[in-house]
């Protein structure tokens, strides 16, 4: 009866749109939905980096300056992933407010380094009672893992940030956010439990995966995988020979069933690797963008569940 309440009460409160929506422009397409359910139609939301692109190719175009300088409000991810943000911003005339989705998530450091010390029971960041519910980024960049969506957990962080950020820019559309935040809310806290439950099937010696660069540490935190990167955080990185030597003796002692790789990465050094072995490619995998707007991973939600099929098939066959 509570589910069906805040259903009815989010379409309800959807239907009434601004009469000029908020203009709000995102880094990722990952973001652009999340936006999109928080806002309903009290937001116009576009993303700089077109589906179904990884964001560690993308290259502003000029016509970016423009979208940037025409926005309301502007939501990145933050932990160092828009690299090239800081000049698109610099170089428009006017400047919205800039919103760090994942300010309020205490990030993975370097490569299979985690801070379990800093999480609460779901990896949440200890939260600044002086915090008043958004945040303006400076762009720094640091050493962190900037992947912190591939975590369910600490999605529902990104929310929160994202419907305060809502609120604030647009004080009349507060109940709307506010309820379709609490119905999103309720959509990821069960697709955290239900990727937890598909995982479970899979014995954990068996969760093992190559993958082409360290994309995946917050899912291999989150949900007992082991995860065995070729590359960094980016997948930029030059390739270090020692490393790819250790994991090719890994992967011929080792229990390792299965390689994966994103959309619009390098594959090179990954088919290398898997030339000549009986490990099984998946690929390529949505964990960085979205699919078309139609599909069924044209949403974070749907991308997620997509994925998580594609793995755990993969590693049952």
């Amino acid at each position: 009866m509570r589910l069906f309440s805040i259903l009815l009460l989010s379409l309800l409160l959807a239907a009434s749109s601004a009469a000029e929506p908020l203009r709000v422009v995102t880094s990722t397409p990952i973001l652009e939905d999340m936006v999109r359910q928080i806002g309903g139609n009290r937001v116009h939301v576009t993303s700089l980096v077109p589906r179904g692109l990884s964001i560690h190719s993308f290259r502003p175009a000029p016509d970016d300056v423009r979208r940037v300088q025409d926005a309301d409000l502007i939501v990145i991810n933050g932990l160092g992933l828009e690299g090239w943000m800081e000049k698109l911003i610099r170089n428009s005339s006017e400047q919205a407010p800039v919103i760090e989705a994942a300010a309020r998530v205490t990030p993975l450091h370097s490569m299979g380094g985690h801070d379990h010390d800093e999480h609460d029971a779901h990896g949440h960041a200890e939260h600044d009672p002086n915090h008043e519910g958004h945040s303006e980024t400076c762009l720094g960049h640091g050493p962190h893992d900037p992947h912190a969506w591939l975590d369910v957990s600490r999605v529902q962080l990104y929310v929160e940030e994202i419907r305060d950020a809502l609120v604030h820019a647009d004080p009349a559309g507060a109940e709307t956010y506010e309820a379709l935040g609490e119905f999103y809310l309720f959509q990821l806290r069960l697709l955290d439990r239900w990727i937890r439950k598909q995982l479970a099937v899979i014995p954990p010696e068996d969760r093992v995966i190559l993958v082409s660069h360290n994309s995946l540490s917050y899912f291999e935190e989150a949900y007992g995988m082991t995860t065995l990167p070729i590359l960094g955080f980016s997948g930029a990185e030059d390739s270090d020979p020692k490393r790819l030597a250790e994991l090719t003796e890994r992967i011929g002692s080792e229990k390792i069933r299965l390689a994966a790789y994103g959309a619009g990465e390098n594959t090179r050094l990954l088919d290398q690797l898997v030339e000549g072995t009986d490990l099984k490619t998946v690929g390529p995998l949505n964990f960085d963008t979205l699919g078309p707007a139609d599909s069924a991973e044209g949403t974070y939600i749907g991308m997620m569940t997509n994925s998580v099929m594609t793995l755990v098939q993969a590693l049952k066959d």
